[in-house]
Order: C-alpha cells, then sequence, then structure tokens
C-alpha cells in the first residue's frame, strides 16, 4: 500500500509511544531449531501443534532471527540485507521494536521481489503476516502515545523509507486492465466474475450496510472473545443473501475500543453449485485495517465506492498473503465455521441463523481458490466419525460431512477442531467428548503433531 494510504489508515508513528514491548535486537546465531510459525491465519500466528502465539518482542525477535538465519544464505545476500537495513534506518531515532520492525519489513521486501530466491510461498506469507501485525502494533502504540499521553517527537520517515521500496507490481492490477487469464483460479475483477459464472453471490462493498432500498450487509451479532476459536478480538459477525445463496463477513476489531479492524474475511457459498468464494482486507498480499464504517469493494479497486483505492483481494491473489490458507480451515460439507449455541443476541443463536440461510448446497463445497491450498475434495469416512457427532455429520445429518482429516489441513485438525470439542461440540454438552479414546484416535488421522516443548 502507498505511504499517503498508510498515513490514513495506520495514523502516525511516535517512537516515543512504542514503550510496552522492550528488548533489544540480537544478531548472535540462531541454534537448529524448530520454525517459530507453523502457519498463520487471520492475522494470527500458530505453533506446530496449534496453539497460537502472542506477538510478542521475544517471539518477534525469535523469528525474525529465524527467517533470517534460512534465507540470507550467502554472504551475499546477507550483506545485501544489512545495507538495505541501514539505509531505511539511518539517521533516524528508532525504538527497539521500530528497529525490529525495519528489519522485518525489509526480509519481507526482499523475498517478496524476487531478491532472495527458493522462498517457498508459505513462507512469503508468515513473512507478510510478520509485517502487517508489527505495522498495526507500531500504528497502535504511536496513535495512543500521540493522542492520549503527549507523544513526543513523532518520526514518520521509517514506514515512508519502507513503502518507498521499489516492488514488483501487483499482478492483479495487471490482470485487471488486460484481462489476462491466469493459471488456474484468477484474482480481480476476473475472479469476482469467474465467482458469479459460477453462481457464488457476489457481496456488496464491505460497510455497505442494508437498508430499506438499500443492498447490504446484516449485523447478526457480537461473537464473545472466549468463544472465539482464534484471535480474540471483538468480532462482528454479518451476513449477506441473495437468490444465489449467502455470504458470512466476520469482521474483527483491533481492541476493545472497536475503534479500528483489522481483519475482515468475507466466505461466500452458492446455493445451487456448492462452488464458494473467499476474499480478505489484503492488498499486494498485504492485509491493511480501516475504521469502521469504511466502504471497500470487492475484489478490485473501484473509486466510485473507495477513493482511496482500498479493495478486498480474492482467488490468485490471496496465495502467499499475510491472511494465511483460507481452505486450511474451511474444509467440510459448506465452508462456514459455526458456533451453533453462540448467542448473537439475546435469544438467538448461531444455529437458528445457519438453519435460516442457505448454508449447505445439494453436493460437497468446491472452493475457488488457489491450486496449491486444499481443495476439500474428500469427506471423512463414515467409519471413521465419531459416534457422538455422527448423527448430525453424516450423509443423511442436518449439518453436513466432516472433511477427510490429514496433514494437509493443520489450521482444521490443529486449532479448529480440537477447540471444536472443547467449547462448542457436541452442541448439548460441549466438551463431554474432548479426550476420549474414540476422539484422541479421530485426530491421530491428521497425523502426529510434534511433541509438546519441554515434556509439557
Amino acid at each position: 500500500m502507498a505511504y499517503s494510504k498508510w498515513i490514513r489508515n495506520y495514523g502516525l508513528i511516535s517512537a516515543a509511544g512504542i514503550s510496552l514491548l522492550l528488548g533489544l535486537y540480537s544478531t548472535s546465531a540462531v541454534s537448529a531449531e524448530e520454525e517459530p510459525i507453523a502457519y498463520i491465519g487471520h492475522g494470527a500466528f500458530f505453533d506446530a501443534r496449534g496453539k497460537q502465539i502472542e506477538p510478542t518482542m521475544e517471539f518477534l525477535q525469535k523469528a525474525e532471527r529465524w527467517y533470517e538465519k534460512k534465507l540470507l544464505s550467502t554472504n551475499a545476500k546477507s550483506a545485501e540485507f544489512e545495507g538495505k537495513a541501514r539505509e531505511v534506518t539511518r539517521g533516524l531515532d528508532l525504538s527497539p521494536y521500530e528497529r525490529l520492525f525495519a528489519r522485518q519489513a525489509v526480509l519481507s521486501w526482499m523475498a517478496s521481489n524476487s531478491a532472495l530466491e527458493g522462498v517457498a510461498g508459505e513462507t512469503l506469507g508468515k513473512l507478510r503476516a510478520l509485517e502487517y501485525r508489527m505495522r498495526r502494533t507500531l500504528s497502535q502504540k504511536g496513535m495512543k502515545a500521540l493522542f492520549n499521553t503527549g507523544g513526543g517527537p513523532v518520526n514518520l520517515q521509517l514506514l515512508s523509507r519502507i513503502d518507498a521500496l521499489p516492488r514488483a507490481k501487483a499482478s492483479a492490477m495487471k490482470s485487471l486492465m488486460a484481462g489476462e487469464a491466469a493459471a488456474g483460479v484468477r484474482e480481480g475483477k476476473d475472479y469476482v466474475d469467474d465467482c458469479a459464472a459460477a453462481g457464488v453471490p457476489i457481496p456488496p462493498p464491505i460497510g455497505r450496510m442494508a437498508a430499506p432500498g438499500v443492498e447490504g450487509w446484516k449485523v447478526e451479532g457480537m461473537l464473545p472473545t472466549a468463544s472465539q476459536f482464534i484471535v480474540g478480538t471483538p468480532a462482528e459477525l454479518r451476513s449477506y443473501e441473495n437468490s444465489q445463496g449467502m455470504c458470512y463477513a466476520l469482521p474483527r476489531y483491533e481492541d476493545e475500543s472497536m475503534s479500528q479492524v483489522s481483519l475482515d474475511g468475507v466466505v461466500c457459498l452458492s446455493k445451487t453449485t456448492g462452488k464458494s468464494c473467499f476474499w480478505d482486507n489484503q492488498m499486494n498480499k498485504l492485509g491493511f485495517p480501516f475504521a469502521p464504517g469504511t466502504v471497500i469493494p470487492i475484489g478490485y479497486p473501484d473509486l466510485a465506492v473507495n477513493s482511496d483505492g482500498l479493495y478486498q483481494a480474492g482467488g490468485a491473489e490471496l496465495e502467499q498473503g499475510s491472511g494465511g490458507v483460507c481452505t486450511s480451515c474451511h474444509a467440510g460439507e459448506n465452508p462456514f465455521i459455526v458456533h451453533p449455541k453462540l448467542e448473537l443476541r439475546p435469544g438467538f443463536t448461531w444455529g437458528r441463523l445457519q438453519n435460516s440461510m442457505p448454508a449447505f448446497a445439494p453436493v460437497r463445497f468446491t472452493p475457488m481458490v488457489p491450486a496449491s491450498w486444499p481443495q476439500n475434495e474428500a469427506s471423512a469416512p463414515d467409519d471413521m466419525v465419531l459416534a457422538a457427532c455422527a448423527g448430525c455429520h453424516s450423509p443423511d445429518g442436518e449439518k453436513g460431512r466432516l472433511p477427510a482429516l490429514s496433514p494437509a489441513l493443520r489450521g482444521y485438525c490443529f486449532t479448529i477442531l480440537p477447540q471444536a470439542l472443547e467449547k462448542t461440540m457436541p452442541p448439548n454438552k460441549p466438551g463431554s467428548q474432548a479426550d476420549t479414546a474414540d476422539v484422541r484416535a479421530y485426530i491421530a488421522l491428521c497425523g502426529p503433531p510434534p511433541p509438546p516443548e519441554d515434556g509439557k
């Protein structure tokens, strides 16, 4: 995103205001250890055992050192990296957190612009997620310092220098302007058109709410932080329905003030073809925050809708992005992850909402996503489904079949499924099956995660 848009969306960065996260960056050698981030999703980081990681200064230092060691495999690349890091920080009075952010952003920039060879797409996504998380923290701390505590000197130059680094042009814009087809799923306007042709409802712009005579999103209620499977900040469920099917959006706010939306994924399902499409608040593979009420078009820029050029990316543009792999979690008979007994508003549960909307197609849902992502091709064999689940999650059950478990579904296996068994399933007695022998055998179909650290 251009520097001017970062200023509008993130606010000013105050070096003096970032005092909560302390520590000094160290360039000491990193021992042979497991990758600090196993997978990412909706702005959250997870270890190999599916545990969400709190992005403390200590963790961010560890991650940055680990990826430097992994990616800067030659002296020439290491020298190029150090030179670029000095270039963006030269002459600036920076906090330890800002200096760490500068190194992370430069590493992400080098990997994203082919300055580093052989970087896996999954690794690119993790680097971008780290950069986005740190940008959000800098913005939040800087704004609090500036407006709540007097602030002190405001340093705008670091972000300006990083955003001024030459970057590869977004392929989505090339696709949008030239109408070129990409291999497999497409992006930009092409993806929107492909989804519409597949019978998938195209939702209204983010922030356009339903009103008499106005087609828009409907607010269904809030998800308490303790009930969520990931992230754990205030989240609001929104729905949209038309003759083709339905969509859910889940704007997640940065904190309890609800003054900024940091994450907002959209999932839409055709009620006839079973095709499903995904959009997220990303541009150029990097997430962006926005103020509540901001109207943002789906799929590609429309200056008549958002004069800053913001839009929700979808299709191939989400591959290797900061939001992670959507279909690592969204799998099964339909693409939605539901808390059926959760009260969205007094007397109205998510299960009741789900039953009133076309949340299932006549066939198993097929995601229109990059070929490198899980494609939701198989259901769990009937004889492998837990007895406590089979009443609902079976070919004749009203809630649809579960996905075939495999190591490819890391998010579903190690984050969604265990928490569903602890918090929401079975609906009438959540948690009652969480630690039975049958459950342990079932989850083992995912493949074994690494043993807990320190034997815990």
